[in-house]
């Protein structure tokens, strides 16, 4: 017991090294009853009013289900922030190794939106996963031309692009942020604790933040299939001729002129994954349509 108390608090100390918060903040951190809850609860943060949730291990998940990105995942936290006037919110998954953020006003931020808040105090390029990166390059213009790298999705892929770029960032829809100054590996609690710095240089709150950002409406839905490659091979025939351009580096990319969407079919179950995105609600909304009546 010694021995991993110890392995603890050196691993403690050197998360410690990557805080450097400058103004006071308040922060919900909501460990999920999983692993984070070993080291959130005695993580020092100078300046930080820290409120910790579901730190108690227990595999059955009492508090909520162990994905961040649930709906119900983030209830607790966005309750929790309201209510402590928090600036910040954020969720660890079951094993501790993905964030999912909520803002001051209980909203939860894309990941997109935290890569380009990071990329304000980085240096470039950023690695994102596709779906990342049409948010990212849509809400953050300067991303289209130089300083943000495409990859497929999974840790493998993520690093092996960061390490061609030599990218200081890599983020997946997910919630996995990987960094250059950690091997290139992910981390939730580092990807935490840049959150927090960068928040506090900002003159403004998270929400004002994300308010500040182009507009971008998106939707996410699964569709079961019987025959994913044919289902696949049809959705080229139909959009390919009217889609500005198509990628298939992670499934079928089609962009349009103010939307776009990625289908991917799923790794593990008989459906496809549909992520639609547009500069406008009218557009999001008439292309879902058009793609839950084909």
């Amino acid at each position: 017991m010694s021995d991993t108390r110890n392995d603890r608090d050196r691993y403690l100390r050197f998360l410690e090294r990557f805080v450097n918060i400058e103004k006071k903040l308040r922060v919900v951190m909501d460990c999920s009853n999983g692993p984070a809850g070993v080291l959130v609860p005695k993580l020092k943060l100078p300046k930080v009013t820290k409120f910790v949730l579901n730190a108690k291990l227990d595999g059955t998940f009492p508090a909520h289900g162990p994905d961040p990105l649930a709906q119900a995942s983030l209830d607790a936290i966005r309750k929790e922030v309201l209510r402590r006037k928090a600036d910040l919110g954020v969720v660890f998954d079951a094993d501790g190794d993905r964030a999912v953020f909520v803002d001051n006003s209980g909203e939860h931020v894309q990941s997109a939106a935290i890569l380009i808040l990071l990329s304000l105090f980085e240096q470039p390029p950023f690695v994102a996963d596709v779906m990342v990166h049409q948010f990212a390059k849509t809400m953050h213009p300067n991303f289209k031309h130089f300083s943000l790298a495409v990859s497929r999705v999974g840790s493998y892929f993520v690093k092996q692009v960061m390490r061609k770029t030599r990218a200081s960032i890599g983020a997946e829809y997910s919630g996995h942020y990987y960094f250059k100054d950690f091997f290139y590996a992910d981390s939730a609690c580092i990807a935490a604790i840049k959150v927090m710095n960068a928040l506090s240089r900002l003159p403004y709150s998270m929400r004002d933040f994300v308010d500040f950002l182009p507009a971008l409406y998106h939707e996410q839905f699964n569709v079961r299939v019987l025959d994913a490659g044919k289902t696949m091979a049809k959705i080229r025939m139909r959009f390919e001729k009217q889609a500005r351009s198509v990628t298939t580096l992670d499934g079928l990319l089609f962009e349009f002129e103010t939307s776009w969407f990625l289908v991917r079919p799923s790794n593990t179950e008989p459906l496809l994954r549909f992520f639609i995105g547009a500069t406008t609600n009218a557009g999001k909304e008439n292309l879902v349509a058009e793609l839950r009546t084909r």
